[in-house]
């Protein structure tokens, strides 16, 4: 199955260039999904959806019985937005195998590295025409008690193809880190109330730091023409609850939604 969709949503053959080269030598053809493979359907990482006007992206190394990574990333045709996003996840690959290749020189066993792995996922909204957002997720095992998984958040502005920051969404951040904290804080102390926690035995200090108004606690957005996504890595917010929330952009309205990013 993992098989005909990625080929329906038109995964191509990628050639190498530059500072991928770098990689190690490849064990299967980029673009091309592993025979075999399923290691890209653990946990979050599921089959990549497709969105419009999205080529999918392949990019694996994978050879049984070793590390191996597989990641789906997207083309969206501007050639400026490509190259950051392709630099991103050959970046994510190159780090990966610096790892592996440390612990070999710790003469680290191959069987202990074999079910090494990461691999990547995406999601793509357009908050309004002149705005693309990508949400990858960042998966993978490297020992330890288990697999991991992470959100990361990129914005770009289509026309000249550059790369937008958390400053670059508000005329006032500070403002919108508050407001953002605020509404994540009462959205966690419902759901624990709902879920059965006595109002007055909420224990607010175990989210409290995950979600103080910091950029490195909000950068994983999804922008949507309403509003956002607001998404929390498994470990920032020790609840029992799942903590990520949808916050209207009327309630974002005091920090200043800029037009370019919303087109309000």
């Amino acid at each position: 199955m993992v098989f005909l969709f990625a080929f329906s949503v038109g995964a191509l053959i990628i050639t190498w260039a530059g500072a991928a080269a770098a990689l190690p030598a490849k064990d299967t053809p980029e673009g091309v999904v592993p025979p075999g493979y399923e290691g890209v359907m653990e946990g979050a990482v599921d089959i990549q959806p497709h969105f419009p006007g999205i080529t999918v992206g392949i990019l694996s190394k994978e050879k049984s019985g070793r590390p191996h990574v597989f990641y789906f990333y997207p083309k969206t045709g501007n050639s400026a937005v490509d190259r950051i996003v392709y630099d991103r996840v050959t970046r994510d690959a190159r780090e990966f195998f610096d790892e592996v290749a440390k612990e070999k020189r710790y003469e680290a066993s191959a069987k202990l590295l074999k079910n090494w792995r990461r691999y990547s996922n995406y999601e793509i909204s357009r908050p309004s025409d002149n705005i693309i957002n990508i949400v990858f997720g960042f998966g993978g095992y490297q020992g330890g008690n288990g697999p991991w998984y992470y959100k990361e958040s990129l914005y770009f502005h289509l026309p000249d193809g550059k790369q937008l920051c958390f400053n670059d969404l508000f005329d006032n951040p500070q403002m919108a880190l508050q407001l953002m904290s605020a509404w994540s804080r009462k959205h966690i102390e419902d759901l624990l109330i709902k879920e059965g926690t006595p109002p007055g035995e909420v224990q607010k200090e175990r989210f409290a730091e995950g979600t103080a108004p910091k950029k490195e606690n909000f950068s994983k957005l999804k922008l949507r023409p309403d509003g956002i996504d607001i998404y929390f890595d498994y470990y920032q917010v020790k609840v029992g609850v799942d903590p990520d929330t949808y916050m209207p952009l009327r309630e974002l309205k005091k920090a200043g939604p800029r037009a370019q990013i919303w087109g309000q």
